[in-house]
């Protein structure tokens, strides 16, 4: 820095740190919750997606989880959404993440009905109503 020069001191670098193996994390869960013991277990599967972002991980947890989900989650609302949002409702147009209906939703709705599983989301946005 300026001032460790100025006052004739170096400055040291940090040892580097090893190379470490990259960590892969899926981007869909899957989680049970109970016990070995009970009977009442819920099954919840989870991802988080922004707008425009891949379909696919919903899709992954309604056909590859067995036995199948109770509840499929879905977070939507990452800071760049919530922009796109505000500025669709500032031009009077639907605020809410209509990616998620058309893209996500649409194709697995015959899966989902026929499996039971609820749906959780805030795709909704600013604009709930509509995205329901």
């Amino acid at each position: 820095s300026a001032t460790a020069r100025r006052h004739g001191r170096r400055r040291r670098r940090a040892p580097a740190a090893p190379a470490a193996a990259p960590v892969v994390v899926p981007r869909a869960h899957h989680f049970s919750y109970g016990t070995a013991m009970s009977s009442d277990v819920v099954r919840i599967g989870s991802w988080s997606a922004f707008w425009g972002d891949t379909a696919s991980a919903a899709a992954q947890l309604v056909r590859q989880c067995a036995p199948p989900l109770d509840y499929l989650v879905g977070d939507y609302l990452a800071e760049v959404t919530m922009v796109i949002m505000a500025r669709r409702r500032a031009a009077s147009k639907p605020a809410y993440a209509d990616d998620f209906v058309r893209h996500v939703m649409r194709p697995l709705l015959r899966e989902l009905v026929a499996k039971n599983i609820k749906v959780v989301t805030n795709a909704g946005g600013l604009d709930p109503r509509a995205c329901a």
